[in-house]
Formats: C-alpha cells, structure tokens, sequence
C-alpha cells in the first residue's frame, strides 16, 4: 500500500525477508507440506473404504458411543497421526515465513473487517470444534487445522507485497479441490453417517454429517469465486477478497472518484422524478 513501509531483512545488508529465493522458498515448502498432508489424509480415507472399517456411529435416541481414535482401524494409525502433524506444522511455519515482512498490515485489517472473511473464519472455527469432538480417522485432530491455516493462506494473499502467479493458483485449486472432496466424502461414502451433535428433548436433532456438508458447501461457494478471480487476473493487480462498498452517487468506493460510464447508465435507468434521489 502506499506510504507503508516494509522491515528490512534479518540483517542490514541482506534483506532475506523480503528477497524473492524466500518467497520462492516459503511458497514451495507450504505447497510441499500441504501436498503430503493431503496424500495422508486420503490415504487413511482409502484405507478406511476399501476395508469399510468405518468408525461405530451414534444414531439418535440410542446409546451407541461416537468413534474416537482408539477405534479408528487403520494400520500404523498412531505414525500417521505424528506424519500429519508434522507436515501441519512445517504449513503452519511456511505460511507464516510467507506473510512475515511480505503482508501490508493496512490491507490485512480491512481484510479481516469483510464480512466474507469473517463468515469464512466462523465457519472454520465451528468444523475444528466439531472435528476435535467428534472423530472419524487418524488424522482427525489436526485436519480442520490445516484446512483452516490453507484458507488463511489463500485470503491473505490479497495482503502479500510480493507472491508468485503459480502459488496463487495452485493454493487456489488445492483448496478449492479439498473442499469438494470433503463434501464427496460427506454426502457419497459413508463417513460419519448417524453421528448425532446435539439432540434437544423436544425430538429436534442434529447431525455432524449435515452440518459439514453445510459448512463446506458455504466455503466452496464463498471461495469459487475467488478461484475465478486469481485465474483470470494474470498480473495480481486486483484484490480477491477485499471489496469496497460502493456509493450511489459515484458508483466508486470514493466520494470524489466517479465511474461515468455507471453515472451514464444510471441517468438512463432512473425516471425524471426520482432523479435528484441520487444526485
């Protein structure tokens, strides 16, 4: 943004923050680590299906316990759930080596003032609970972790000073993939089918199966159009997320900057007795 300053690098000289061999290098290792993390998680769902060891479901009004990890029947499930972690951790670590020195805090808080981030966020929020609650395979504990630091990662882009197009894109797709392959897995196989949420006295229940579908059919809905966005801007010159409220006056996110070609149609459209409405 203009006027904003970036920190220098680790030293004086060197500049390593904000060279492009880091950027090169954080974008790579978060594409890396993000990549493993998803061939073990489907390798477990694979696992999971081919042998239909699916975890005991809680159906309403009965007293069948919800699975937890000593269930889960998946060979080595323990070093797979150490695997997992250990590559969420490297994401983690190179999501912030990406956004360290190379965010504009000015962008990042207007980002986290739009209402599409927030929803955005509250729905992750409620799937780590969720998922911590109620588990279906070893890696339970720390998938909603990375999905939500990827999402992260994807909205802040919008924020970052400098990101190459092929890390735009291929976050926007590993994303925008994972998450119709999580409403396959939800509405297709047989993964948490009859695992009960909450159930009220008054017969009312709900089920963690459809109340995932729900979260991740609204983050793929809110994040398409993002993926669109990135696709077609070739040069990163245009915001994904952040989007200004437009004036009726102006057709502009400013007072004094006027779209004509709007002011034009608008005159058009508008009868003459209700003109000086919005004038």
């Amino acid at each position: 943004m203009e006027g904003e300053t970036v920190t220098p690098g680790l030293c004086s000289n060197c500049g390593w923050r904000t060279s492009p061999k880091r950027i090169f290098f954080t974008h790579v290792m978060a594409m890396l680590s993000g990549t493993m993390y998803v061939i073990v998680y489907m390798y477990c769902k694979v696992e999971i299906f081919s042998t239909n060891n699916w975890l005991p479901q809680r159906v309403s009004n009965t007293t069948t316990p919800v699975g937890t990890f000593s269930e889960v029947k998946i060979p080595n499930k323990l070093l797979l759930a150490i695997v997992a972690a250990f590559f969420l951790l490297i994401f983690i670590g190179s999501t912030i080596m990406a956004l360290y020195s190379n965010c504009s805090r000015t962008v990042s808080m207007q980002l986290l003032l739009e209402p599409k981030t927030i929803i955005i966020l509250i729905l992750h929020f409620i799937n780590v609970i969720i998922n911590m609650m109620f588990q279906d395979t070893a890696t339970s504990w720390t998938d909603p972790f990375i999905l939500m630091t990827a999402t992260i990662n994807f909205i802040f882009l919008d924020a970052m000073h400098e990101s190459e197009r092929w890390f735009r894109i291929a976050n926007a797709l590993m994303l925008c993939i994972t998450i119709l392959f999580l409403l396959f897995d939800r509405m297709i196989m047989m993964t948490d089918v009859g695992v009960v949420l909450v159930e009220f006295n008054s017969g009312i229940t709900i089920y963690k199966r459809n109340s995932q579908i729900t979260i991740f059919t609204n983050m793929a809905t809110l994040l398409s159009g993002a993926l669109l966005s990135i696709i077609q801007d070739t040069k990163h010159e245009r915001f994904i997320f952040l989007q200004g409220h437009l004036y009726r006056k102006t057709g502009t996110p400013s007072k004094t900057q006027f779209n004509h070609k709007y002011i034009e149609r608008r005159r058009s459209e508008v009868v003459p007795s209700s003109v000086k409405a919005w004038e």
